[in-house]
């Protein structure tokens, strides 16, 4: 932990130190409902990382459960072991060491880029056919864990000033899906998604999923809902939640 502001150290209490070990004070302070308590705590303490522990009584047993979390991000990940008598130590020690192994991860997260970690925004960069990128623009809340997803936004990465430009996606399925971004004085007017319908069509509305992998590896699913043939909406998501718990 770096040297704290002099305003600072009254933060705690006279002694920090000393109240800092007092985990049934502190963890409440880590709780992942709220990012701006992450952030604040880690420009306030300059720390990137934390782990908190608690052992608890289940039934006849008693239980290690332990957790690092990223501050930048706020993931984290978690342990949990059974304390047998005499053996404490080692279960502390094993489950220290799988966390320090998810130091990295509970860090980053789990999309290509975060363009802003405090509004929780993320990027997802995808090649479409022709070699260009197609941006996805993640906006979560602050809630953590597993934010909720509350805008995207799918645009070109390279714009043009006025006129149509049409981008293709290769998805795993085989199945492309087509955008056709229509700009006016080099802002974008209208967003036209097309896909070719499905080999089999219904009266009913039904729902397919095409899957696209971003430039890192992160997979971007597309559910297409179809009526008769004809496509009624498009939704994007990301598979798996950026801010999510590290596995």
């Amino acid at each position: 932990m770096k040297d704290v502001k002099e305003g600072e150290k009254k933060l705690f209490g006279a002694d920090m130190v000393a109240e800092l070990k007092d985990l049934k004070r502190i963890k409440p302070m880590f709780v992942h409902d709220e990012l701006g308590s992450i952030a604040e705590h880690r420009e306030r303490w300059g720390v990137d990382l934390v782990i908190v522990g608690q052992i608890r009584k289940e039934g006849e047993a008693l239980k290690l459960y332990t957790e690092i979390i990223g501050m930048n991000t706020g993931r984290f990940y978690a342990a949990s072991g059974e304390c047998q008598p005499g053996l404490m130590k080692d279960e502390a020690t094993r489950q220290m060491h799988m966390l320090m192994a998810k130091g990295d991860a509970v860090q980053e997260v789990g999309a290509d880029r975060q363009l802003d970690p405090v509004m929780s925004v993320v990027v997802y960069e995808i090649k479409t056919a022709s070699g260009e990128d197609l941006l996805l623009v993640a906006d979560y809340t602050a809630r953590r864990p597993d934010p909720e997803l509350q805008n995207l936004d799918i645009m070109p990465k390279d714009p043009v000033r006025d006129g149509i430009k049409s981008l293709r996606l290769e998805s795993n399925e085989k199945r492309p899906i087509e955008f056709a971004y229509l700009y006016k004085d080099a802002q974008i007017e209208s967003i036209n998604i097309s896909a070719p319908p499905p080999a089999v069509t219904s009266a009913e509305e039904s729902a397919e999923v095409l899957t696209v992998p971003s430039v890192s590896g992160h997979i971007v699913n597309f559910t297409l809902t179809w009526k008769g043939g004809e496509l009624k909406g498009v939704r994007a998501e990301p598979a798996q939640n950026p801010f999510g718990e590290v596995k």
